[in-house]
């Protein structure tokens, strides 16, 4: 009679537990070398118990901790943070700024395009001209 495969795989799954139960052995011999092993060595006088799987040691929190020093801590930390909302209040303010001063460059240079001069002089137009470089200049400046 043939099994089917997951039959065969259940039982070999169960019984694999069994196997991984085997009493691991550490010595040293007479040179110096550590040996280990699933048997027991012939010259063993004492058990050997293998060394435990995890080695994780919780470490407990000082719960004495001095009133003043942790006061220190918390006033530091205060600080701290007061320092870095008054930063990020001080670049928000700025970013507006430039915001309203970007907007205020570029009103002014659409203004001063409506405003061609339509004389035709060469003295005109070059003063036109240079008024929209200066707006070009704050414009880059302020919105770039």
């Amino acid at each position: 009679m043939k099994l089917p495969g997951w039959v065969a795989f259940v039982v070999i799954a169960g019984l694999s537990p069994f196997v991984c139960f085997a009493e691991i052995y550490q010595w040293v011999d007479d040179n110096g070398r550590v040996h280990y092993s699933d048997q027991k060595p012939e010259h063993a006088h004492l058990e050997i118990e293998p060394p435990p799987i995890s080695i994780y040691r919780m470490e407990t929190p000082d719960i004495e901790d001095d009133s003043a020093a942790r006061e220190a801590r918390n006033e530091a930390r205060l600080a701290e943070k007061k320092t870095q909302r008054i930063k990020n209040e001080y670049r928000s303010a700025e970013a507006e700024k430039k915001a309203e001063r970007c907007k205020a460059a570029r009103f002014g240079y659409r203004n001063a395009q409506a405003g061609f001069p339509r004389s035709g002089r060469v003295e005109d137009l070059r003063r036109y001209r240079a008024s929209l470089d200066k707006l070009n200049n704050k414009i880059k400046k302020f919105c770039y």
